[in-house]
């Protein structure tokens, strides 16, 4: 990673904190029936050929109800932000996952992990099914 790199991601990391936006916030549960979440991306970076992909799920899409009913648990919402050495992937084919939630309260969920490394299944299908019913933007 390079140090401007560094740089963005320390100064995005300063302002989400000043701004109280963080892995760890709780949004407020929705209404019965509804969703509380305005939507889920996945950022895929890296791998042998260094790509970016994004995809991004938002309500209506086939497939969202499943998704946003997992990020919506209690569990999920407590997940920690980080899963493995996301600076230093392990190996070039292995790319850099970074999963947002965005709640309608604003309350913004990031998790990074790095793929082939463990980490919780629950956000293990929150990316499968995020790549699977995203729509793919470059």
């Amino acid at each position: 990673m390079s140090i401007a790199s560094k740089l963005v991601a320390l100064v995005s990391s300063v302002v989400f904190v000043i701004l109280g936006i963080g892995a760890s916030a709780v949004a407020t549960p929705a209404e019965p029936g509804e969703s509380d979440v305005i939507k889920v991306s996945l950022e895929v970076k890296g791998g042998f050929a260094d790509i970016t992909r994004t995809y991004t799920v938002k309500p209506g899409q086939q497939g969202s109800q499943e998704l946003f009913a997992l990020v919506e648990r209690p569990t999920f919402r407590q997940l920690q932000g980080v899963y493995g050495d996301v600076d230093n992937p392990p190996c070039c084919d292995r790319s850099v996952l970074t999963l947002t939630v965005v709640y309608n309260d604003n309350t913004v969920q990031r998790i990074r992990t790095v793929s082939g490394e463990p980490h919780p299944s629950e956000l293990e299908r929150a990316i499968q099914l995020t790549s699977k019913c995203g729509r793919f933007l470059l």
